[in-house]
């Protein structure tokens, strides 16, 4: 088995556990609330303060369903370069965003949105004048460094192919 074919292996592989992973998380997210509120019908502030709290990860999903469609498409035949470059620049991008959201957003929406009663955040405090977490933060760094490693990967795609033609060129005179 060639290099290529054991790499298009693993692509497949892995956008079939991306897929599970992205429904899992859609689970998590919908089905708990929900079911809580077919239970015992929660209030609008809690219902609101779960979907603040839940508001960043459609962008983590948006970022999943990027990588997957990019190691889809690598799987069934495309090319490297062009078809990760994609992937990774959307994620990226996608990760960026949900990782601010995540570290500065809803911490600060919640403190905000809790001090004039629209949310209910009984169970968390919200103190200082901006709340963040770190680990968000390096998240989102990690998205940039993928937006910056999508568009490495498709000018080298793009140079690739110019080489190419080139090479194509200079075979045609001899």
């Amino acid at each position: 088995m060639t290099d290529v074919q054991s790499l298009r292996r693993q692509s497949l592989w892995l956008s079939r556990l991306t897929l599970v992973l992205l429904l899992a998380t859609i689970a998590v997210i919908v089905v708990p609330p929900v079911a809580a509120d077919l239970h015992s019908g929660l209030a609008a502030p809690l219902l609101w303060g779960i979907a603040l709290q839940w508001l960043p990860s459609l962008f983590y999903l948006y970022a999943l369903w990027a990588l997957r469609s990019g190691f889809q498409e690598f799987a069934a035949g495309g090319v490297l370069g062009p078809a990760i470059a994609a992937g990774c620049t959307r994620a990226g991008v996608a990760l960026a965003i949900g990782a601010g959201f995540s570290a500065v957003g809803v911490p600060n929406l919640a403190r905000i949105l809790s001090g004039r009663g629209l949310i209910d955040t009984t169970d968390a405090t919200f103190t200082g004048f901006l709340v963040f977490d770190t680990a968000y933060l390096a998240v989102g760094v990690i998205g940039l460094a993928l937006l910056l490693l999508g568009r490495l990967l498709r000018r080298a795609s793009e140079v690739q192919a110019e080489a190419a033609a080139l090479r194509d060129e200079l075979d045609a005179f001899f």
